[in-house]
């Protein structure tokens, strides 16, 4: 044995050893909520558009008037992949969810060409959108790191349940992924 894997697996609360069941039952469920939303978070990686409007990681709108007097409005979902566009030709609601007559557009982050040279792209500063791209193609490993170790919290949950097979082992690689997802968000 060691000595310092044997003061780390003491160090806790009596309590919590007694009531392990129910903590870690707790924790269980917290872990598969965090699983669920997380995989929910990684799956704007996917290159579907009509997708992108319900997991998006931002949405941003506005609208201005259009030659005929109306208004014609724009709403982009950002994803962790590509972004969506959608342009719509009646956008007199004040909300861009009553908007109407609209058309959706697609953009891969990588495909973006956005230069200080330009004035905007899709109506939006090339400033902004330069950097809202270079942070959404760099937090795609950390996404899909988190919800990888998030597995092994799980599985850590259900194996220190029982007080048999709660070694300081255990409890020390059950801190390691939670760690590991933390470091690479």
């Amino acid at each position: 044995d060691n000595r310092k894997a044997r003061i780390f697996g003491n160090f806790g609360f009596k309590f919590f050893d007694k009531e392990r069941k129910a903590f870690m039952g707790v924790a269980l469920s917290v872990t598969i909520c965090a699983m669920l939303f997380t995989a929910v978070s990684i799956s704007t990686i996917s290159p579907n558009v009509h997708f992108l409007h319900i997991t998006a990681w931002g949405v941003a709108s506005f609208r201005y008037d259009s030659d005929d007097g109306g208004k014609i409005g724009r709403v982009n979902y950002i994803g962790l992949q590509k972004f969506a566009v959608v342009t719509c030709k009646e956008a007199d609601a004040e909300y861009y969810f009553d908007w109407s007559k609209c058309s959706v557009k697609g953009v891969w982050w990588s495909s973006v060409k956005c230069s200080d040279g330009e004035e905007d792209f899709y109506g939006f500063p090339c400033g902004p959108i330069d950097t809202c791209g270079n942070t959404s193609l760099n937090l795609q490993f950390g996404a899909v790191m988190t919800c990888v170790t998030l597995i092994f919290a799980m599985i850590g949950c259900l194996t220190r349940m029982r007080k048999v097979a709660d070694t300081n082992f255990q409890k020390m690689i059950g801190c390691f992924p939670d760690t590991l997802g933390i470091i690479t968000q």
